[in-house]
């Protein structure tokens, strides 16, 4: 440390500057071999612009790995930022909501973003996977399932579409009345034995979106288990193949315009009060076409449009002459179109409770204990309920005892027109 003390200065020092002698001696104790003599032959000044030279190198050195550490730190952490670009929702004209007498080129109107609507962008959607803008949908993994117990294999039902019930048309096969009364609900139907127990449905919606929660209801849920697809979905007609496969009816969801819109929206293939029948039904089409095999729709939202009865009614007539059955999702029936479905005979069935609204397990247990309750007072209910693992695990383990409490899972076409609303 002398050498140290000495650059530095003492208190007491007599001079700034260092001898040649006190710089040599300092190196040559940590030098046993003698080699500290090289400094010795060195000049003051030349030894003191080594030091400083070498003294701010190893600065610099230091300030350079510090930065380096502050600064690409980011790039060595496990998590990843993902950029996701929103979708542009001026595409397809105006921002607010298709409305009689509207001026499409009402710039003023356009500016408004107020009642922004995805509804918008459905006369630009003609691709049903472009129809999935937008849409977003939690990433779940298939492992997430390893709980749903697997159920006894099921016989498959028969292959869709039919031919003698099926119309070719540009959005694709869709079902229709056979020319000798054959309806598609009835020849797409599950096999059901009927008996004097009381009968339970369970539809899992929501479907079409999540590969891995697609594939698990499909795979894991016995096949009395109705299953409902999005229309926003991806690659539905193969879904729906091996939805029938395992055992299952499809059910084709339908989103409609609910009484908050815009807050909560349907989507560009939405049924709008706003809009023209002939729009609507070539959206309720567009929403069959691609699910063949299909027993019947599945109401979505609607709390607005379902219960307008100039609204609802071409829509049941249309599923009427389609030969399929319509699915209230309106807890209790409670709107217009159960009414008119039962007045215009069309195959109806409706929700009772959705079971999952609290996605925790004792929420559910409770929610199926009140379902078995209401199935012995009124020999009959349905449920729907969404596809997250803890709801099919605890649907997986329910129904396996279901037996042994006298109480039967029915497909939904065996409850058509017998709920009592």
């Amino acid at each position: 440390m002398a050498f140290f003390d000495k650059l530095i200065g003492r208190k007491g020092a007599a001079d700034d500057d260092l001898s040649d002698d006190d710089m040599a001696s300092d190196f040559d104790d940590h030098d046993e071999d003698g080699e500290g003599n090289f400094w010795s032959r060195m000049d003051s000044a030349k030894r003191r612009k080594v030091m400083l030279f070498g003294g701010g190198a190893a600065g610099l050195l230091v300030i350079g790995i510090v930065a380096l550490l502050l600064f690409s730190g980011g790039d060595h952490r496990s998590g990843t930022m993902i950029s996701v670009e929103l979708p542009d929702r001026t595409v397809g004209g105006g921002l607010t909501p298709p409305g009689e007498g509207a001026d499409p080129d009402d710039e003023a109107a356009a500016d408004d973003d107020d009642d922004a609507s995805l509804n918008d962008v459905a006369d630009s959607v003609e691709d049903g996977n472009a129809a999935t803008a937008g849409v977003v949908v939690s990433s779940t993994p298939l492992t997430a399932f390893d709980g749903v117990p697997a159920p006894p294999q099921e016989m498959p039902l028969p292959a869709a579409p039919i031919a003698d019930i099926t119309e070719q048309n540009p959005l694709g096969p869709l079902p229709m009345v056979s020319e000798d009364g054959l309806e598609p609900w009835r020849l797409y139907a599950r096999d059901f034995t009927f008996d004097d127990r009381p009968r339970i449905v369970l539809i899992v919606g929501g479907l079409g979106l999540s590969r891995a929660a697609t594939m698990a209801a499909i795979e894991r849920l016995p096949g009395d288990v109705a299953l409902a697809f999005s229309p926003y979905g991806e690659n539905l007609s193969e879904y729906a193949a091996l939805a029938r496969e395992y055992g299952h009816e499809p059910l084709a969801a339908v989103p409609m315009e609910p009484d908050d819109f815009p807050q909560r929206d349907p989507g560009p293939m939405g049924l709008m009060t706003t809009l023209p029948d002939d729009e609507n039904l070539r959206r309720l089409d567009r929403a069959l076409a691609a699910l063949p095999g299909h027993v019947g729709v599945l109401a979505s939202m609607g709390s607005r449009f379902a219960t307008e009865e100039a609204a609802i009614t071409p829509v049941l007539e249309h599923l009427k002459k389609r030969g399929v059955m319509w699915v209230d999702n309106r807890p209790g029936g409670g709107t217009r179109a159960l009414d008119a479905a039962l007045d215009l005979k069309v195959p109806t069935a409706f929700i009772d409770m959705v079971i999952d609204d609290d996605p925790s397990p004792a929420a559910i247990a409770r929610n199926l204990a009140r379902l078995e309750e209401t199935a012995r007072r009124r020999s009959v209910a349905v449920a729907l309920a969404r596809p997250l693992p803890v709801t099919l695990e605890s649907l997986g383990r329910w129904i396996a005892d279901l037996d042994a409490r006298t109480i039967t899972l029915a497909p939904v076409t065996a409850v058509a027109g017998i709920q009592i609303p």
